[in-house]
């Protein structure tokens, strides 16, 4: 299954940017999580074409197919995604203040914890494992 960002532009907001890998490996972010990118525009990406490599680069779950096209991550709330670095752990960013807690997020939630060993949610800065209540 092939999708593509479409209008979506939750992890330009919910994740920090980075100008290269470079600054990925120093943890030095252009734009930290939780902020909009400077690039960021009505439309997406105003340099999309000529992004920074870890923007090329990153896939979320949804993108690489999982999901329902509805849960979208600017749609859900939630951003899923994998780390091929962090084997058996699951990483959910929150784009929408609540959407945790709403029934379709505890649905897909509830769906990831049965494949991972770890469910992790960045809250505050800070990563913690997740409990899902469905």
């Amino acid at each position: 299954m092939s999708r593509s960002c479409g209008e979506c532009q939750a992890c330009c907001y919910a994740l920090p940017v980075y100008k290269s890998d470079a600054d990925v490996d120093s943890g030095l972010p252009m734009s930290p999580a939780r902020s909009l990118c400077p690039h960021q525009c009505e439309k997406g990406c105003a340099i999309y074409e000529d992004r920074p490599g870890p923007c090329a680069t990153y896939s979320c779950m949804w993108l690489l197919g999982w999901a329902a096209e509805d849960d979208r991550p600017d749609k859900l709330g939630l951003i899923f995604e994998c780390n091929t670095a962090l084997p058996g752990v699951c990483m959910v960013n929150v784009v929408r203040p609540g959407a945790l807690h709403e029934t379709r997020a505890q649905t897909r939630l509830a769906q990831v914890r049965c494949q991972v060993e770890r469910l992790v949610v960045e809250t505050n800065g800070e990563w913690v494992e997740i409990e899902v209540t469905s």
